[in-house]
């Protein structure tokens, strides 16, 4: 079961090209590959979650020093991989913030209900994994109704 999502992968990686609409770039959008950016905000994030498991100060500094890196690099891109200007945006940031707090809950839930699965009610892995399906699927549903129906609600306002 655990080779299980490999087949998948790959036949995800056949069927996509088939499937996807073909988009081309013109060359005035056409952008270089900025791996200072890309490196400094992968190794950044990566040892900020190590930090947060309770290691010691050094990864915590390490994370921190890397974030910073990663705006500074940002701050003097000419097509930066995020834009800083965008977190000028209330709207946005207090968007982010609270998809960030949702995402955290669901992904904190999901590692305790697949704990009491396996560990409380013995569940096996494939029984788990059907187990918590029904919140996956809530979610899908939920991500793609809910943004529609705020929009309406809050141009009312």
């Amino acid at each position: 079961m655990f080779f299980f999502p490999v087949p998948i992968a790959l036949l995800v990686l056949v069927l996509a090209p088939l499937v996807l609409p073909r988009v081309e770039r013109s060359h005035s959008t056409a952008r270089g590959f900025d791996g200072a950016s890309a490196v400094t905000i992968t190794a950044g994030v990566l040892l900020l979650v190590y930090a947060l498991t309770g290691t010691t100060w050094p990864a915590r500094a390490a994370a921190v020093l890397l974030l910073v890196a990663f705006v500074l690099i940002e701050r003097r891109q000419q097509l930066p991989l995020v834009p800083l200007r965008v977190f000028r945006s209330r709207s946005l940031v207090t968007a982010d913030l609270a998809a960030l707090a949702w995402a955290c809950a669901t992904i904190g839930w999901q590692f305790a209900a697949v704990l009491y699965l396996q560990q409380v009610q013995d569940f096996g892995a494939l029984a788990t994994g059907l187990g918590i399906v029904p919140m996956g699927l809530a979610i899908v549903v939920t991500a793609n109704r809910i943004p529609r129906e705020q929009v309406l609600h809050w141009e009312q306002w």
